[in-house]
């Protein structure tokens, strides 16, 4: 069912996430260290710059349903995906592993060397794209998000999106969030706070398997 009544509190994390949500019909529980959310457990560390963000009704994806489609424009990535301005359903085909990130997002960036490394690896096999969501969450614009892939030396296909609506569609709680697609458009596999080479790597290999 949809989710009502919900906000975000952005709190940034030095470990896997920076926010955790809350709502009204659940109990949320804090302690020095952590915010219990339901069904899930965000390490948090206190900032002083933390901000509440109201954003669209989260219906959260099923997996094994089909991906939703947004359009999306590249920062870069345009010789491996053919075209600056392109939507999700035009990469159908092929797997996808789909990392939501910003730039104020400080987990984020530092997952992008793994992502890195793990592009280099599989790029031959799948799609790894980027798409930076601060303007939607209050961690950066995306003038902010391009300036930050050369800085890292990133090469992966990343980007951003104007559409609100993916927050909503993927179930975006916490940054960065990492969706596995499968080479005919069905979601495999969610992952939300950063994750390693290894275990991008391991959840893309049971796709391809099964694929």
């Amino acid at each position: 069912m949809p989710w009502s009544g919900f906000s975000y509190n952005w709190r940034h994390d030095t470990d896997n996430s920076v926010f955790v949500g809350s709502r009204p019909a659940n109990r949320v529980c804090r302690t020095a260290r952590h915010w219990f959310h339901a069904d899930n457990c965000f390490h948090t560390c206190p900032s002083s710059n933390n901000r509440t963000v109201s954003l669209p009704t989260p219906i959260p994806p099923l997996v094994g349903s089909a991906a939703p489609d947004f359009a999306f424009k590249l920062f870069q990535g345009e010789d491996q995906l053919g075209k600056q301005d392109l939507r999700l359903s035009e990469l159908d085909g092929r797997p996808i592993v789909l990392n939501f990130w910003a730039r104020f997002c400080g987990p984020c960036w530092t997952e992008m060397p793994e992502l890195q490394y793990f592009y280099e690896e599989y790029s031959g096999e799948l799609i790894l794209l980027g798409i930076d969501v601060g303007q939607f969450t209050g961690l950066g614009s995306p003038k902010d998000a391009g300036r930050l892939l050369g800085s890292l030396g990133v090469t992966y296909p990343a980007g951003y999106t104007d559409d609100a609506s993916v927050v909503r569609d993927y179930r975006v709680r916490a940054m960065p969030t990492t969706i596995f697609i499968s080479a005919e458009g069905k979601i495999f596999r969610t992952w939300t706070g950063s994750i390693t080479r290894e275990d991008v790597t391991t959840i893309v290999r049971e796709m391809l398997a099964e694929g």
